[in-house]
Protein backbone atom coordinates (compact mmCIF):
# COMPACT_ATOMS: atom_id res chain seq x y z
CA UNK A 1 0.00 0.00 0.00
CA UNK A 2 1.52 3.45 -1.17
CA UNK A 3 0.73 6.58 1.13
CA UNK A 4 1.41 10.55 1.09
CA UNK A 5 1.57 12.09 4.36
CA UNK A 6 0.68 16.47 4.24
CA UNK A 7 1.64 17.98 7.17
CA UNK A 8 -0.92 20.46 8.53
CA UNK A 9 -0.73 24.70 7.47
CA UNK A 10 -0.91 27.35 9.81
CA UNK A 11 -3.03 30.08 8.78
CA UNK A 12 -3.67 33.71 10.75
CA UNK A 13 -7.08 34.05 11.66
CA UNK A 14 -6.25 37.72 12.93
CA UNK A 15 -3.81 40.23 12.22
CA UNK A 16 -2.87 41.24 15.86
CA UNK A 17 0.90 40.89 16.30
CA UNK A 18 0.62 40.78 19.93
CA UNK A 19 -2.25 38.07 19.90
CA UNK A 20 -1.67 36.22 17.02
CA UNK A 21 -4.18 33.22 16.91
CA UNK A 22 -3.64 30.53 14.05
CA UNK A 23 -5.89 27.51 12.83
CA UNK A 24 -4.16 24.56 11.18
CA UNK A 25 -5.88 22.80 7.77
CA UNK A 26 -5.27 19.54 6.05
CA UNK A 27 -3.58 20.90 3.24
CA UNK A 28 -2.54 18.88 0.10
CA UNK A 29 -0.42 20.04 -2.73
CA UNK A 30 -2.01 18.80 -6.34
CA UNK A 31 -1.76 19.65 -10.02
CA UNK A 32 -4.69 19.38 -12.28
CA UNK A 33 -4.27 18.02 -15.98
CA UNK A 34 -7.08 18.42 -18.98
CA UNK A 35 -5.34 16.82 -21.94
CA UNK A 36 -2.39 17.76 -22.96
CA UNK A 37 -2.25 20.42 -20.19
CA UNK A 38 -0.80 20.39 -16.59
CA UNK A 39 -0.58 23.06 -14.35
CA UNK A 40 2.61 24.70 -14.37
CA UNK A 41 2.29 24.93 -10.24
CA UNK A 42 1.65 22.93 -7.84
CA UNK A 43 -1.93 23.91 -6.50
CA UNK A 44 -2.50 24.07 -2.42
CA UNK A 45 -6.09 22.86 -1.86
CA UNK A 46 -8.04 22.04 1.63
CA UNK A 47 -8.96 18.46 1.83
CA UNK A 48 -12.32 19.03 3.16
CA UNK A 49 -14.29 16.35 4.77
CA UNK A 50 -17.12 18.99 4.91
CA UNK A 51 -17.51 19.49 1.15
CA UNK A 52 -18.78 16.94 -1.67
CA UNK A 53 -17.34 18.98 -4.42
CA UNK A 54 -13.75 19.92 -5.60
CA UNK A 55 -13.97 23.44 -5.44
CA UNK A 56 -11.00 25.66 -7.79
CA UNK A 57 -10.78 29.13 -8.82
CA UNK A 58 -11.17 29.38 -12.70
CA UNK A 59 -7.83 30.89 -13.12
CA UNK A 60 -6.71 27.52 -12.84
CA UNK A 61 -9.16 26.37 -15.55
CA UNK A 62 -8.02 28.68 -18.15
CA UNK A 63 -4.31 28.05 -17.40
CA UNK A 64 -5.31 24.15 -18.73
CA UNK A 65 -7.02 25.51 -21.81
CA UNK A 66 -10.49 25.17 -20.62
CA UNK A 67 -13.19 27.50 -21.41
CA UNK A 68 -14.54 27.40 -18.18
CA UNK A 69 -17.97 29.32 -18.47
CA UNK A 70 -18.81 26.50 -21.35
CA UNK A 71 -18.65 23.85 -18.35
CA UNK A 72 -21.85 22.50 -16.90
CA UNK A 73 -23.42 25.51 -14.95
CA UNK A 74 -23.87 24.67 -10.88
CA UNK A 75 -24.76 27.50 -7.93
CA UNK A 76 -23.61 26.24 -4.74
CA UNK A 77 -24.10 26.89 -1.64
CA UNK A 78 -21.86 27.56 1.40
CA UNK A 79 -21.75 28.73 4.83
CA UNK A 80 -23.95 31.55 5.46
CA UNK A 81 -25.94 30.25 2.57
CA UNK A 82 -23.60 31.98 0.16
CA UNK A 83 -24.40 30.98 -3.20
CA UNK A 84 -21.55 30.63 -5.57
CA UNK A 85 -21.83 30.35 -9.24
CA UNK A 86 -19.72 27.29 -11.03
CA UNK A 87 -19.02 25.50 -13.58
CA UNK A 88 -18.18 21.80 -13.67
CA UNK A 89 -15.17 20.08 -15.81
CA UNK A 90 -14.02 16.89 -15.64
CA UNK A 91 -10.31 16.90 -15.41
CA UNK A 92 -7.32 14.95 -13.56
CA UNK A 93 -6.25 15.47 -10.36
CA UNK A 94 -2.64 14.53 -9.46
CA UNK A 95 -2.01 14.48 -5.39
CA UNK A 96 1.59 12.88 -5.18
CA UNK A 97 1.80 9.75 -7.52
CA UNK A 98 -1.87 9.25 -7.43
CA UNK A 99 -3.59 10.88 -10.44
CA UNK A 100 -7.74 10.66 -9.95
CA UNK A 101 -10.26 11.61 -12.89
CA UNK A 102 -12.87 13.72 -11.01
CA UNK A 103 -15.17 16.66 -11.68
CA UNK A 104 -13.99 20.19 -10.50
CA UNK A 105 -16.34 23.05 -10.01
CA UNK A 106 -14.58 26.31 -11.28
CA UNK A 107 -15.67 29.90 -9.57
CA UNK A 108 -14.76 33.26 -10.72
CA UNK A 109 -15.53 34.07 -6.86
CA UNK A 110 -12.01 35.58 -5.84
CA UNK A 111 -12.53 34.94 -1.65
CA UNK A 112 -11.70 31.25 -0.92
CA UNK A 113 -9.42 28.19 -1.23
CA UNK A 114 -8.82 25.58 -3.56
CA UNK A 115 -11.21 22.80 -1.84
CA UNK A 116 -11.13 18.90 -2.08
CA UNK A 117 -13.92 17.00 -1.24
CA UNK A 118 -15.32 13.54 -0.53
CA UNK A 119 -15.90 13.12 -3.95
CA UNK A 120 -12.31 12.38 -4.59
CA UNK A 121 -12.86 10.05 -0.86
CA UNK A 122 -13.31 6.76 -2.79
CA UNK A 123 -10.25 6.46 -4.59
CA UNK A 124 -7.87 5.88 -1.60
CA UNK A 125 -8.28 2.99 0.73
CA UNK A 126 -7.51 4.52 3.64
CA UNK A 127 -7.73 8.92 4.56
CA UNK A 128 -6.52 9.63 8.50
CA UNK A 129 -6.83 13.42 9.41
CA UNK A 130 -4.63 13.43 12.44
CA UNK A 131 -5.37 16.22 14.88
CA UNK A 132 -2.82 15.83 17.22
CA UNK A 133 0.09 15.21 15.15
CA UNK A 134 -1.75 17.84 12.73
CA UNK A 135 -1.10 15.40 9.29
CA UNK A 136 -3.10 14.52 6.48
CA UNK A 137 -2.48 10.39 5.30
CA UNK A 138 -3.96 9.27 1.97
CA UNK A 139 -3.44 5.55 1.40
CA UNK A 140 -3.97 3.48 -1.57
Amino acid sequence: MSKIVFPYLSFPLNQDPENQKSEYLPMVEVQLINNHHRSPQLIQAIMDSGSNINLFHSYFGRQLGIKVKKGKPVKIKGIGNMELETYAHEVKLKIGQFVISTKIHFSDYQNFRQIIGTCVFKYFNKITFHEAKKTLILEK
